[in-house]
């Protein structure tokens, strides 16, 4: 026997509808936190290039906290932990802005990488309570790529820094 929080016959089955309901629950959070994403970024503008990483930190930190306690209160059944469940969505989207402003320069590209690093840290947790916990990748990642893209896809010239990045 493992140390696993629980033993495989205690694990949780995931239906198709908890699937679907899933993915509007988490793109609906993703959109909600990039909209006051959107409505903070105008003072971007009087930031110099050293705080700007700063800033984008702060921010994604914020909505991780907003993302990851939504997606706690949905699924609390089954999150042995939702501390360490919002902890690591924080830190998903912590490293995932990151690797955006330092490698990537690119918020489209940028959330697949978001996407990655949040449903990789999440799927860890889930592993231990869930079968089929690996879906959860995929199923988590589509929300951030279908939010930053429309976000991105709306960009004009008087938009916002932080979709519109140059």
């Amino acid at each position: 026997m493992s140390d696993s929080p629980t033993t495989r016959t205690d694990r949780m089955n995931a239906h198709w509808t908890q699937w679907c309901v899933w993915l509007c629950i988490n793109y609906a959070l993703i959109s909600l936190s990039l909209l006051i994403a959107g409505f903070v970024t105008p003072s971007l503008i009087r930031l110099t290039s050293a705080t700007v990483l700063s800033f984008y930190s702060l921010l994604s930190l914020v909505m991780g906290a907003l993302i990851g306690g939504g997606q706690y209160s949905f699924l609390r059944r089954g999150i042995p932990n939702g501390v360490v469940w919002i902890g690591i969505t924080m830190a998903g989207c912590l490293g995932g802005v990151i690797v955006v402003l330092s490698v990537l320069h690119n918020w489209v590209m940028g959330a697949v990488a978001i996407g990655a690093l949040v449903s990789l840290g999440q799927w860890w947790i889930l592993r231990w309570t869930t079968r089929q916990a690996g879906w959860w990748i995929i199923v988590s990642m589509l929300p951030w790529v279908l939010a930053i893209g429309f976000s991105a896809a709306g960009c004009t010239q008087s938009s916002s820094a932080l979709m519109c990045a140059p």
